[in-house]
């Protein structure tokens, strides 16, 4: 019998990086093929809805594609289109690979993508869930018709399994890997929590307040194109408790992320719901602070602040910060 062959879909633009490898060495033994999405299907529920009836009738053999398509409304019918363009790509490619089934890195969008090309295929399909989002479309019963489900985190987890969906976390607690070794820049300012920023945001003075106002901490703070931060700190006298990595390898960031005592988001990177540096956070048992956005509300509860400002962030950041204990119970919570 022939080894299976998963075709992975990647939305557009993600990096092949350490995280996608665990999720790929997670599903299987299986020989894997890449198949990056070329466009991002709408994440519209109503669209979602049409285009499974849409990819139903096709399947039942009521129409053609496009005959079903012209039965939609003319405001849904071009998502729907693009939608189900997606799905019958990806279906192609899999079919085109000899491919056994399909497994969709996915937020809800991708979610449907991946539906679409699987009934199109006639494969099973998995899918990997980044938030607790993914529930809502459990209605429709889309995650129903999903032969595995993976969540990226212990909460995800939960919250599917509270939606009788049973799915395996598919993101182990990071490992250092042997390419990674920063131990030796893993400075701490004596027994003060360490605070760990993986992205400088686009104004960075908004750091620099945000260091001011945190007496009893040390930052280590990631990320290229830091030296007019690095100055802003010099002028303020707080570079003693700061560390600067600079740009890091993809292997460095599970081990950074594990080692700090509290994440911090000053801003959520663009294009992303959930950033992969919250993942690996969580999945260490460590706290996050981040805005109250995209996402990010569903996994971080108390910890989170809506105005993005040095004052809220540090309103939010400071009760971690002054109790360990707090620490510990919002990181389990994880």
């Amino acid at each position: 019998m022939p080894n299976p062959k998963i075709v992975y879909v990647v939305p557009p633009e993600t990096p092949l990086d350490g995280a996608i490898r665990a999720e790929i060495d997670a599903l299987s033994s299986a020989h894997v093929e890449i198949c990056p999405l070329l466009a991002t299907p709408t994440d519209a529920p109503s669209v979602a809805r049409e285009c499974e009836r849409t990819a139903e009738g096709r399947m039942a053999g009521r129409g053609s594609l496009s005959e079903r398509l012209s039965l939609l409304p003319r405001a849904l019918r071009w998502k729907a289109l693009k939608a189900l363009g997606v799905g019958a790509c990806i279906a192609d490619t899999a079919l085109a690979a000899g491919a056994t089934s399909i497994h969709s890195h996915v937020g809800a969008p991708s979610l449907h993508a991946g539906l679409f090309a699987a009934r199109l295929a006639g494969l099973p399909l998995s899918v990997t869930v980044h938030t607790a989002s993914a529930v809502r479309w459990r209605g429709s019963d889309s995650l129903g018709r999903v032969e595995h489900v993976f969540a990226v985190s212990r909460y995800t987890a939960r919250r599917l399994e509270e939606a009788d969906i049973d799915a395996k976390v598919v993101y182990p607690s990071p490992i250092a890997s042997p390419s990674a070794n920063p131990e030796r820049r893993l400075d701490r300012d004596g027994s003060d929590p360490v605070v760990y920023i993986p992205h400088i945001p686009p104004e960075p003075r908004l750091v620099v307040d945000i260091v001011h106002r945190t007496s009893r901490a040390h930052f280590w703070i990631a990320g290229p194109s830091a030296a007019p931060l690095r100055e802003m700190v010099s002028r303020t006298g707080c570079s003693r408790r700061v560390t600067f990595f600079g740009r890091i390898i993809p292997d460095e960031a599970p081990l950074l992320a594990a080692s700090c005592d509290v994440l911090l988001m000053p801003e959520l990177p663009p294009c992303t719901d959930l950033p992969f540096d919250v993942v690996l956070a969580m999945t260490a048992g460590r706290p996050v602070v981040a805005p109250a956005r995209r996402g990010i509300p569903e996994v971080v509860r108390e910890h989170t602040f809506r105005e993005i400002g040095g004052q809220a962030i540090h309103g939010a950041l400071a009760p971690l910060l002054e109790d360990p204990d707090l620490r510990e119970r919002a990181g389990d919570r994880n």
